[in-house]
């Protein structure tokens, strides 16, 4: 595990970035600086103080997500192409592990973690803060520590599973096991559940709430196979609709959608990633664009097309992209948006999985799959038998969770289907390219790590 000496980001800068973060830039940047008992005392000395820190925590979750770093899955996988050169080893699944994006995520997303655990042991230690700030900061740290574990496993495979500060502990740290990891994940979520309220502590739905642990459970337990309980947390959020309901096409992603569950807000109303996938009049290139197999999955009549996808056409050939994001500055005269990080469609499509693979309820599964269908303007589906439906639920995830923060990729994984779809799609396909490269720079500085096989 890389020393973590780089990510040392005092929480008397967590409270600078917490104040700065709402009024200037988007973008954060971790600087060298040691935390100490005295800042840490001082940091969680009060509410008004500890709540700016976990704003610090926040930015760094915009940094590590909106932009082109959510896109390298799609780019992975058989959703998205690219014309950006520097990023074509995730298009050809041809990463060396001295590649630098890869290191960026890998960095990025252990910075999330620390400072995670930086919150939680402030948190613990205090005897300053009041109760309901206290539960709430820890339910919110735990979230983002258990989100972003997950997030590694699902890139590398078993990864060090940091819950500490200590460096001696930290430098030296060993990958552990897929199982073990996802366990402290949930009991991490389970903790947030247990420390966060149904409302949000903020008015736009960008803070972490109960109903965001329990939307991260319910992913999980479909990722374990433990499709009970991912019915149970599932139904929990649909069953929810003074909260939650599915939107329009048209308003599915603005800020003001009742659909998130969870969104990062941003200083200007528009995201990051909207200027890297939006392709301008007089564009010599498409930067990202969709690839033939995803254009063919696409049905007659589907409005996610019309709405979530726009074409350019460029020295005569006609590129399809992604256009669930559409502002591009605050200027633009649109209505404002954030990145969307769990929303009420991607619930019924896991409960639509869990009750076909019970196979106790597979007109409720039918059901919940042509709720997300109906609303896209198709027919329902009327397929009969628990392998057509799973198929069915398979391609309608493709089509509506497209370029949000890897489902594709990770469905294939998860699904083991992974080489049987990609040696289609592509034919240098080979089954180790599942996983990305552990950074070499991290190899060399922790002597414990290994690497995935054929780095």
């Amino acid at each position: 595990m890389k020393n973590f000496n780089i990510y040392y980001i005092s929480l008397q800068l967590l409270i600078l970035i917490g104040a700065s973060f709402f009024f200037s830039c988007k973008k954060m940047i971790a600087i060298d600086a040691p935390i100490n008992e005295s800042v840490a005392s001082k940091v969680f000395s009060s509410d008004a103080s500890a709540n700016s820190a976990l704003a610090g925590l926040y930015a760094t979750f915009l940094n590590a997500f909106d932009g082109s770093n959510m896109l390298l899955p799609s780019l992975s996988s058989d959703e998205l192409n690219t014309s950006d050169v520097s990023r074509l080893g995730f298009n050809t699944n041809s990463l060396k592990s001295d590649e630098t994006y890869n290191s960026i995520q890998w960095n990025n997303f252990y910075n999330l973690i620390y400072q995670s655990n930086s919150i939680i042991e402030g948190v613990q230690a205090s005897n300053s803060l009041s109760s309901g700030v206290k539960d709430q900061l820890l339910g919110e740290a735990k979230f983002m520590r258990a989100f972003t574990h997950f997030e590694l496993l699902n890139f590398y495979g078993g990864v060090p599973l940091i819950t500490t500060t200590d460096v001696k502990v930290t430098s030296i740290a060993f990958r552990k096991s897929t199982d073990l990891v996802y366990q402290h994940i949930i009991v991490d979520l389970k903790d947030a559940q247990s420390l966060l309220k149904n409302t949000y502590a903020s008015a736009d739905r960008a803070r972490i709430n109960k109903s965001t642990a329990t939307a991260l459970l319910a992913r999980i337990y479909l990722y374990q196979q433990d499709y009970t309980n991912a019915e149970i947390q599932s139904t929990d959020l649909i069953n929810n609709p003074t909260l939650y309901q599915l939107e329009s096409i048209d308003q599915t992603f603005l800020k003001s959608s009742k659909e998130t569950i969870f969104q990062i807000a941003n200083t200007d109303g528009y995201t990051d990633i909207a200027k890297r996938l939006i392709t301008g009049s007089g564009a010599t290139k498409a930067n990202y664009f969709y690839t033939s197999a995803f254009q063919n999955a696409i049905e007659i009549g589907d409005q996610r097309k019309n709405s979530w996808m726009k074409s350019i056409a460029i020295s005569g050939v006609t590129y399809l992209y992604p256009y669930k994001y559409r502002k591009l500055s605050s200027t633009v005269g649109l209505q404002p948006e954030y990145l969307v990080v769990f929303r009420l469609a991607e619930q019924y499509l896991i409960r639509a999985e869990a009750r076909t693979q019970l196979g106790s309820n597979l007109k409720g599964a039918r059901e919940d799959l042509n709720f997300i269908r109906r609303r896209a303007g198709l027919l329902d589906y009327q397929q009969e038998t628990k392998g057509e439906l799973l198929d069915a639920i398979e391609k309608e995830r493709s089509i509506e969770l497209n370029t949000e923060f890897g489902h594709r990729w990770f469905d294939l994984k998860r699904t083991q289907r992974i080489d049987a779809v990609m040696s289609a799609a592509k034919p240098n396909w080979k089954p180790s390219a599942a996983l990305y490269p552990i950074p070499a720079s991290e190899l060399r500085n922790d002597p414990n790590l290994t690497q995935n096989p054929n780095y």
